[in-house]
């Protein structure tokens, strides 16, 4: 049996936890390594220190690296694999996840890479695995293709660029969260779990809109049976004991039938309070109503933007009045309401955002997640941007290799010029919830947000964050332990550099 170590930064992946229960099952020996690249409460990067966390690694010894990758955090694991590769040269590294899918040659193409995995890799992984073969103490990759895997042996690529069938979900083991727990301790509380795979939308500037491999569509929804779901939170909660559940699902409320079913099983044996993501479309007051009376206090819901003309540019569904509606049988049910907004889509005016900013004034979610568009490699938003010249082959190149605004480039709002501009609607964006809607009315009517040319990550997001912290239904308890540690750290250490922060 094969020892196999998955290194991954910052937060837990439930990808990787399902990968490593499927390779414990198969008999082989998993190890996780937890390491910390971004500061997500401060948005900054953290100097790893990769050759140490490499001889950890291979202490264990480590005969196959696992590495799962975002494009957000691909360069840090393509350095760590250099890092191991240079200290033990026959450890097998095997790179998978949405980002290796999108662009597969361009992740082949690097030295320390021997292997990937695309698409949904449950079942290819190992049959990879029982493919490699022992000679000499060294591990030798099969030559044999198998669905879903390309093998590099020098210039020669044993496979295709395709990816498998979604697995039948229900057959699936249940993440190995262990090993993340015992890194992070504090995120027993909050138990991340999916009930679905995929998403039913095609979003242009979503990785969704990239999955078409040989004319094959492999982005879809697979949904597990209700009772699947609740046996894996009944076990849970007898190993873990979380304080709520968080269904991580991209849209967690399409089915009526299946979310009836859920939510009487899960308010009788379940019984913890609960999140979801939902579009609005699949919002109305019997779904608000179901979901309170099984414990659900907050949903979030994707709008993304309130034009029309917008919505037409990237493929989004969804009109004025399916988010006013949603909003008002998610806040008459009793439920929290969060939006996520995006700045910088294609045929985005700063006018088209005030009259946003007017209609979440009389709406009121109870936050809104404003963000900018982030192009992703291969997504139709982002070969729009390059066919039409708005973002030039270099960056192109940049965004494909994983660089991102923290490395230094700036792979979003390219469609937005005087960018400058936008800063001060952002700000009103965060802080909405806390102002008077008379007073949110007379600085937009006036323009007066518009003299807020200022980007304080500090001000501007973490302010408003910590307040909405205090929130009885939404209080964390490790939010304030975290803010006080950062703050010592980073003022009292003048590390902090308000001026660098990058805002959403």
């Amino acid at each position: 049996m094969l020892k196999i170590a998955f290194p991954y930064p910052d937060c837990e992946h439930l990808g990787v936890e399902y990968l490593m229960a499927i390779c414990r099952n198969e008999g082989h020996t998993v190890e996780y390594f937890y390491y910390r690249n971004h500061d997500q409460l401060f948005n900054k990067r953290f100097q790893t220190d990769f050759n140490k966390l490499s001889m950890d690694i291979i202490a264990k010894g480590t005969q196959i690296a696992a590495f799962s990758c975002i494009t957000d955090n691909f360069r840090a694991q393509l350095r760590l694999a250099e890092s191991i590769k240079k200290l033990s040269p026959d450890i097998i590294c095997i790179f998978g996840g949405i980002h290796i899918t999108a662009v597969p040659e361009k992740v082949l193409a690097h030295d320390a890479v021997d292997c990937i995995a695309l698409g949904e890799a449950d079942e290819s992984v190992i049959e990879l695995l029982k493919g490699i073969t022992c000679k000499n103490n060294k591990l030798i990759l099969p030559e044999n293709p198998i669905s879903g895997i390309v093998i590099k042996k020098g210039a020669k690529r044993i496979g295709i660029f395709d990816t498998p069938e979604f697995p039948d979900l229900d057959t699936r083991p249940f993440p190995y969260k262990e090993p993340f727990y015992r890194s992070r301790p504090d995120a027993k509380s909050v138990y991340y779990i999916l009930a679905t795979r995929g998403c039913p939308y095609n979003c242009s500037f979503c990785y969704n809109s990239s999955s078409y491999l040989n004319g094959k569509k492999s982005s879809f929804l697979s949904r597990r049976s209700v009772e699947n779901v609740i046996s894996e939170l009944l076990w849970a909660k007898e190993y873990f004991s979380p304080h709520s559940v968080w269904f991580v699902d991209d849209c967690f409320t399409t089915d009526s039938k299946w979310l009836l079913f859920f939510c009487n099983e899960y308010k009788s044996k379940v019984k913890l309070p609960f999140i979801c993501f939902a579009h609005p479309i699949f919002m109305d007051k019997t779904k608000a109503d179901m979901l309170k009376d099984a414990g659900c206090y907050n949903v979030q819901l994707g709008v993304q933007s309130l034009s029309e003309e917008v919505c037409k540019n990237i493929n989004r569904k969804g009109e004025k009045k399916h988010v006013s509606d949603a909003i008002a049988c998610l806040k008459k049910s009793g439920i929290l309401v969060a939006v996520d907004h995006i700045f910088g889509l294609p045929g985005d005016t700063l006018e088209i955002e005030e009259d946003a900013a007017l209609f979440y004034n009389e709406h009121r979610p109870f936050w809104i997640n404003a963000l900018w568009l982030t192009y992703y490699p291969k997504t139709v938003i982002t070969e729009s941007a390059k066919n039409n010249g708005v973002i030039d082959p270099e960056n192109i190149e940049k965004i494909e290799q994983g660089f991102s605004a923290d490395d230094g480039y700036i792979v979003g709002s390219a469609y937005i010029k005087n960018i400058e501009q936008y800063y001060g609607i952002s700000f009103l964006f965060n802080w909405m919830p806390f102002l008077p809607k008379f007073f949110v009315r007379f600085i937009i009517k006036k323009r007066l947000y518009r003299k807020l040319r200022f980007n304080s990550y500090f001000l501007g997001v973490l302010v408003p964050r910590g307040i909405r912290s205090f929130h009885p239904r939404f209080a964390r308890k490790n939010f304030w332990i975290k803010i006080i540690y950062h703050l010592y750290r980073d003022l009292i250490g003048k590390r902090l550099n308000l001026k660098n922060r990058k805002s959403f």
